[in-house]
């Protein structure tokens, strides 16, 4: 998988080599190393907004990315490679009533023109399923915690690195594609990294604030349910008569003075377990140093705290997104990170030869002349 992630707005191109299989022959997927069309009465065809604009800017600006494209697209060689090439665009996108750095995608297909020499981007052909999928913060990088925890009163995105990152040029993946034998290659500004660790402090805040936050949908939901009761009381005796009527409200009486014999009880429980989390958190910080509290988080578990544990014993940096690396003054289709990605059957010869392709056409210092200017 080749992924490139740009810098505002909600972007993806998808080349995908299975794709050809259904209209073009090997030879026509050679061909298309020669050049590559825009469709431009499929653009207009295409509803206009943030989306169909930035796919024009990316094929009128980016000759460079367009040649990487083809560099990377391997030959057929025995085996078929099971990939995917992303331009991924990153922007303030509203989520949740908060505008964070996140990233997102709509996915492009592909089709033969009658020239055996080229090939067609087709906007028309867009698959949500596939964006949802593939499109969700460096996937395959990152794995998600959740997607409920707040930090300084604002929505936050938490992840865990999934694999320790010692060369940012590089590192296996094991994670988000569902496959073993996935690789990931991470591109970056002079190998900085677009995402900060969250320090303890940070970790034991946000996960207070989960737990106070439970407490309180807790005991709401707990008021909800003998509020369901009543309103179905009212409708009984607003909607039926007779007989039926009375053996409604029977059975709701029963079940209003079953629940409000164990309300109490329910309430109590949930706070206490509740709250046996919040004093574990509050002496956390109490146990700590504030140049302990500054260090990374590394929990033994998402939200509930349990201690930090090391690396070495299996544990995981929990990392956010950090916005102060995009430089807002690029355009929308200046790429800011790099990520090439793929998954392959070992029993396939021709699975790795895009990286090979990559690694001769398109060297290190290269990539980063592209992402880095």
């Amino acid at each position: 998988m080749i992924k490139y992630i740009l810098a505002s707005g909600l972007f993806l191109i998808t080349l995908a080599p299975h794709l050809f299989a259904q209209t073009c022959s090997d030879a026509d997927v050679i061909a298309i190393k020669t050049k590559w069309v825009f469709d431009k009465d499929a653009y207009n065809r295409f509803q206009p907004g943030i989306t169909a604009t930035l796919l024009k800017n990316v094929f009128e600006n980016t000759a460079a990315y367009k040649q990487l494209f083809i560099a990377a697209y391997p030959e057929p060689s025995g085996g078929l490679m099971k990939g995917y090439a992303y331009i991924v665009d990153q922007t303030n996108y509203h989520i949740r009533g908060h505008a964070d750095y996140v990233y997102n995608a709509t996915y492009f297909g592909y089709r033969c023109a009658k020239d055996k020499n080229e090939v067609i981007i087709d906007p028309e052909k867009l698959s949500i399923n596939m964006a949802e999928l593939r499109a969700n913060n460096l996937r395959g990088v990152l794995e998600e915690v959740a997607d409920s925890f707040e930090l300084n009163g604002k929505p936050v995105r938490v992840f865990r690195l999934a694999h320790a990152l010692k060369d940012p040029r590089g590192f296996h993946s094991f994670e988000g594609l569902g496959h073993d034998n996935s690789i990931a290659v991470l591109f970056t500004h002079n190998d900085i990294l677009p995402y900060r660790y969250l320090t303890r402090k940070e970790y034991l805040s946000m996960i207070k604030t989960y737990w106070e936050k439970l407490m309180k949908n807790g005991m709401a939901l707990v008021d909800e349910q003998e509020k369901q009761i009543l309103d179905m009381e009212a409708s009984a005796k607003k909607d039926y008569t007779g007989e039926l009527r009375e053996n409604m409200l029977k059975e709701l009486n029963s079940q209003l003075e079953q629940y409000r014999k164990r309300k109490g009880a329910n309430k109590q429980h949930l706070d206490s377990g509740i709250q046996q989390e919040l004093d574990s958190i509050d002496y956390a910080f109490k146990h700590y140093s504030d140049k302990e509290l500054r260090e990374p988080a590394i929990p033994k578990a998402d939200d509930v705290y349990r201690g930090f544990i090391t690396e070495k014993e299996g544990g995981f940096y929990f990392v956010i997104l950090d916005s102060s690396y995009f430089k807002k003054n690029l355009p929308s289709y200046a790429a800011q990170t790099l990520v090439l990605q793929s998954y392959y059957l070992e029993t396939e010869p021709g699975a790795l030869s895009w990286v090979k392709a990559i690694r001769e056409k398109f060297p290190y210092d290269k990539l980063k002349t592209l992402i880095d200017k």
